[in-house]
């Protein structure tokens, strides 16, 4: 059924490597738009060859969700590398989707995906005002902060994208996207206590998440709390005992311990998961 073959294509994109991807592309011809719809997701972040080649024809699906999906896609790619008559069909794809989002103009979902294809676009003042409208929409908004943030990151203004996501902080207390957030603009300021008390938070708040697990884990073992990097990594294990990054550092981890019976251990666990 269609329904299985998109949510199989969303767990080859966590597999990665060559084959996975040469199955998700061959998925863009799916008979389901549905399956199409999954496949041009599994490739947001596949290079411009990749969006070019492959996901670029797909403006021109029967269904809309499908080229809405392309479009967000394929908005990035440098007008250079387009034929007249691709640009014209990217020109008119992107019309359509922000006439679609136009309709939900009064959610902050909409808004912040306005942001984002206003970025693709190179225009960061428009997106900026898309996430101030979010914002004020739903103060509660939390992907609002979280890219808004990101963008202050890219034009370097750091500190203002921290300022943002401790906005946010005050409004959802301890919401662990915003702490990770934090946590990583504090590790790109050399603010390694604060990085690592927002990290933390962001460990604690969302115990599921396997990157925030391990990015505190690593955190911590970067500025010489060893201890507690392997106790957190070993922690995150118990939930996620086929997370590749976690059984990789728990490995580096033991042997810099000189426990060297627990990295063979985990080492033996991960050749198994990479054969």
């Amino acid at each position: 059924p269609a329904i299985i073959r998109a949510t199989l294509i969303d767990e080859l994109t966590s597999l990665g490597g060559a084959t996975s991807q040469a199955t998700i592309i061959e998925s863009l011809k799916d008979e389901s738009p549905l399956v199409r719809q999954a496949a041009v997701e599994a490739l947001s972040n596949a290079d411009s060859n990749v969006q070019y080649q492959y996901v670029l024809p797909l403006l021109d699906d029967p269904v809309q969700g499908v080229r809405i999906e392309a479009v967000k896609n394929v908005s990035s790619l440098p007008q250079e590398l387009l034929t007249t008559s691709q640009r014209q069909a990217l020109n008119k794809a992107q019309d359509e989707y922000r006439s679609s989002l136009r309709i939900n103009a009064d959610r902050p979902e909409a808004q912040t995906e306005m942001a984002l294809l206003s970025l693709k676009g190179g225009n960061s003042d428009q997106a900026e005002a898309h996430y101030r409208e979010a914002i004020r929409l739903d103060p509660t908004y939390v992907p609002a902060y979280v890219n808004w943030a990101d963008l202050q990151y890219r034009l370097g203004n750091e500190q203002r994208g921290v300022s943002i996501l401790n906005q946010g902080l005050e409004v959802v207390p301890g919401n662990a996207d915003l702490s990770h957030a934090l946590g990583l603009a504090y590790v790109r300021k050399r603010d390694y206590p604060s990085a690592l008390a927002a990290l933390a938070s962001a460990a604690e708040n969302a115990p599921d998440n396997v990157r925030y697990q391990y990015v505190y884990g690593v955190a911590l073992q970067s500025t010489g709390k060893l201890t507690g990097a392997i106790k957190v990594l070993e922690a995150a294990r118990l939930q996620h005992p086929y997370d590749q990054e976690i059984l990789s550092a728990l490995v580096a981890y033991y042997q810099e311990a000189g426990n060297q019976e627990k990295a063979a251990q985990a080492y033996r666990s991960l050749q198994k998961l990479t054969r």
